[in-house]
């Protein structure tokens, strides 16, 4: 145990013991299912386990040279998975032999990281702009067939994964925030307001930054061109997408439907007051008024039952975590190991904040799962095989290749 980050393990182990007492909460006496899931979540998190100590026993060397292979292996199932996949929910996102199956876009991620940390490892002394259009041709891909599957929430994982490791790899901030603010002006423009306040933000920052005129008339213009497009982009997307943000937006919009999810979450979570209705007490939950409740709305079950102090050591057990996690990457001295640590490191705290912000309404619902508490197969163990992976660069944190 010497070679392990013990408080990490302990959280992991942790949070993985929540997760296995919510999905048997959520689902135990269930109507539409009546299927008690507690003890099959509990065989996954063993599996992952297993794929975890096997993984913090691998070399660097091994995952600088899987770093491509692991790549194209995933973008290979990626397009699989569109042709020859199956369909949940309206969503073609599984391969499946018999009743097992697995979620190509959980190893996506975990693949499109180590090929990006990989690359951007070799970079240094390069041109931003050569970096950063390399870095964007390498996640645009699985971005892509991603999206098209739909899984929207997976697929956005990726953007901030990138600029993390992208800063951490010496890229400047310049050239980051050049390339992100066109991205925010698209989403802003849905709002006069919002789109004016970046617009003095953008300013601001490129004043403060000291940037040159052209960078001025590059960005700004960028920013007005894509905040003009926003309309076309809007039409570009699918009608449920559109919904998904205008009920965000205002969830009363569509009470008894669209909107249903989220206003019974907060429900759900409010109900659940200082500590909770106890284990197995939730009633929004008995009563099935939450949807997805043992996968994607796991959290509003932990507020329920668990209240607000059960709702906050699930939280504070994660910012343990990922600040371990922050500590990994920072102690690599191989720049390829740091980049890759940070990189997957944000790939956890993005998901949780994603989750844990649809579950209260803060952010749109994208269908995302709580790493390591919702109920899944692939993405348990994948969670699990990404703290193997790091607790394996914090075993060869000396390693400078």
């Amino acid at each position: 145990m010497r070679d392990w980050d013990v408080p990490a393990l302990l959280v992991v182990v942790a949070l993985c013991l929540v997760g296995v007492v919510m999905v048997h909460s959520a689902t135990a006496g269930r109507e539409a299912h009546g299927e008690d899931l507690g003890l099959d979540q509990l065989l996954r998190v063993c599996a992952g386990a297993i794929l975890m100590v096997v993984l913090s026993r691998i070399s660097l060397r091994f995952l600088q040279f899987a770093a491509y292979p692991s790549y194209l292996l995933a973008l290979l199932l990626l397009v699989v998975v569109l042709f020859a996949g199956r369909t949940h929910g309206g969503a073609t996102r599984w391969l499946g032999v018999g009743a097992l199956e697995v979620q190509p876009s959980e190893v996506a991620k975990v693949a499109t990281t180590l090929a990006l940390a990989f690359f951007l490892a070799e970079q240094r002394g390069n041109k931003p702009w050569r970096t950063l259009a390399i870095a964007a041709a390498i996640v645009s891909v699985p971005f892509a067939l991603i999206v098209v599957e739909p899984d929207l929430g997976t697929a956005l994982v990726l953007l901030p994964v990138t600029v993390g490791m992208a800063w951490w790899a010496g890229v400047p901030f310049l050239a980051l925030f050049t390339v992100i603010v066109p991205m925010l002006s698209v989403v802003c423009a849905f709002s006069l307001v919002t789109w004016a306040t970046l617009m003095v933000t953008v300013v601001v920052v490129l004043a403060w930054a000291r940037a040159g005129f052209w960078r001025f008339v590059v960005v700004c213009g960028a920013c007005i061109v894509t905040g003009l497009l926003t309309p076309h982009a809007w039409g570009m997307l699918e009608d449920y997408q559109k919904t998904r943000i205008l009920v965000f937006l205002n969830p009363g919009l569509d009470p008894r439907g669209s909107g249903w999810n989220v206003i019974q979450s907060r429900i759900a979570v409010g109900s659940g007051r200082l500590l909770g209705k106890g284990i197995m007490g939730g009633t929004q939950k008995a009563l099935a008024f939450l949807p997805a409740q043992h996968t994607d709305f796991i959290f509003s079950v932990v507020g329920e039952e668990l209240g607000y102090v059960g709702a906050q050591i699930v939280l504070v057990l994660f910012g343990v975590l990922l600040w371990r996690l922050v500590g990994i990457a920072a102690r690599c001295r191989s720049r390829f190991a740091g980049i890759l640590a940070i990189g997957l490191t944000i790939g956890i705290a993005t998901q949780v904040l994603i989750n844990a912000g649809m579950t209260l309404g803060l952010l749109p619902v994208t269908g995302l799962p709580l790493p390591f508490i919702s109920y899944g197969g692939t993405h348990v163990i994948a969670s699990l095989c990404t703290v193997g992976i790091l607790q394996s660069l914090r075993r060869n944190w000396k390693e400078t290749s």
